[in-house]
């Protein structure tokens, strides 16, 4: 099979780094809108201003980005595919183990004395805090359904690397695209986000033939910028043009959310457009994004009923205060998560990769 050729000058974009923190950042806004709408009196937020779940589909393309070359490089061997699952296995569990236990302890000892309780969260059972450490769950850490999803992305994506570098990747694409609409059940639907990994995954080896995002950088922001606000919006008007439709397990509100975020993150990915992301403040924040949106959800839970209990009511002001002491507490467990358990763990996969992998004679898949 001839396979495409990614973007060789193109090894990391600040601007997409940039842009995952942000992502997290409305993660965390959009979970406390949905705790200040539960269970607070006169609060009211624009439909889709922080929408969390449309961050998630961002979060899904530029996985296939970031993973799909490496991937590729991985398909060719029995060796360095070892090398890639120890990498990526390093890369999520050591933070998944670690937030796991605590939000266990949490749930089991904390969660049911809060007057205002998460909904998705608990009662506590050793089952349900087993299959959390994968993700696997919705009632321990809320937000770690996605990494499950990763999970199993991670382990496709050498296959979906190869589809992705060929020239039947269009193909590939329907095929997949026609595989969310199997009528399976699976764990939060992983075949609907399969898309999103997939078109992420396409990314690098299509866009060094478009040379019209080089040579047009202010037309291709301005249409970036339009991509971006019909992007956040898909959810909204699909539940106002559909008041039936769970928006969230649409295969159709998925696929749009992809088909209208991938050109932005191609461009991103291709030209580190804009150059705003760039700075400092956002490439920290993209360096602690995984731990902010792996930490924040259980800490909002325990903040919101401290706001509560100290006598706030007012919609407004206890979103607010709920958001700013959120953030103000996540973000340096955040930044020490990062500093010492992802930055390790990291390193610590490297190594592990080259011990195990250069044990094992390469040999053609």
């Amino acid at each position: 099979m001839t396979h495409a050729t990614p973007v060789n000058d193109q090894k990391f974009s600040m601007s997409l780094h940039g842009a995952r923190g942000i992502a997290a950042c409305i993660v965390v806004l959009g979970h406390t809108a949905n705790i200040a709408t539960q269970y607070g009196s006169g609060f009211s937020l624009p439909s889709g201003l922080f929408n969390a779940s449309a961050a998630v589909v961002l979060f899904f393309v530029m996985s296939g980005i970031v993973l799909s070359p490496s991937a590729l490089e991985a398909s060719g061997g029995v060796s360095e595919l070892t090398k890639f699952y120890i990498r990526r296995a390093f890369r999520l569990m050591p933070l998944m183990i670690v937030v796991n236990i605590a939000s266990g302890v949490f749930v089991a000892s904390i969660h049911p004395q809060l007057p205002y309780q998460e909904p998705l969260t608990g009662p506590f059972r050793i089952d349900v805090f087993l299959v959390g450490f994968v993700g696997a769950t919705l009632k321990i850490n809320g937000p770690s359904w996605s990494i499950f999803i990763e999970i199993v992305a991670s382990a496709l994506m050498p296959f979906l690397a190869v589809a992705a570098a060929s020239r039947f990747r269009w193909l590939w694409l329907v095929a997949i695209s026609a595989l969310a609409y199997v009528p399976v059940s699976t764990p939060y639907q992983l075949q609907i986000f399969l898309v999103p990994f997939f078109v992420g995954a396409c990314i690098p080896f299509v866009v060094g033939t478009r040379e019209v995002l080089r040579t047009t950088p202010v037309m291709a922001s301005v249409v970036s910028i339009g991509f971006l606000l019909a992007f956040n919006f898909v959810r909204p008007v699909a539940h106002w043009v559909a008041p039936e439709l769970n928006v969230n397990t649409s295969p159709l509100v998925v696929m749009a959310e992809t088909v209208l975020i991938a050109p932005v993150m191609a461009v991103m990915f291709l030209t580190s457009w804009p150059r705003l992301l760039a700075a400092k403040v956002f490439q920290v924040l993209g360096d602690i994004s995984f731990p902010l949106y792996l930490l924040h959800f259980n800490i909002l839970t325990l903040v919101y009923n401290g706001v509560r209990i100290a006598g706030f009511d007012q919609g407004w002001v206890v979103f607010i205060l709920s958001a700013f002491l959120t953030f103000l507490i996540t973000l340096p467990l955040a930044w020490l998560a990062n500093a010492y358990i992802e930055v390790p763990g990291i390193a610590a996969g490297r190594k592990a990769a080259g011990f195990f992998g250069g044990r094992l004679r390469p040999r053609a898949l």
